[in-house]
């Protein structure tokens, strides 16, 4: 929710070159944080799975026309 609150207020403040930086920092500051939970989640997912499992098989499969 906070990402789309910052965005509605950039779309308001094209005329304030400041705020408009503050707000694309606060944006980019978002995703980021976006990024990083999804990444944590992944390797904590990964590592689970190698934890409890003794073989893990990664097939590569050829699939024809």
């Amino acid at each position: 929710m906070k990402l789309t609150v910052t965005r509605d207020r950039a779309s308001r403040f094209f005329l304030y070159v400041l705020v408009e930086e503050q707000i694309r920092e606060k944006i980019a500051k978002l995703y980021a944080l976006i990024s990083d939970v999804r990444k944590d989640q992944l390797d904590q997912l990964t590592t689970r799975l190698v934890r409890e499992n003794q073989v893990l098989v990664v097939e590569g499969l050829a699939v024809a026309n």
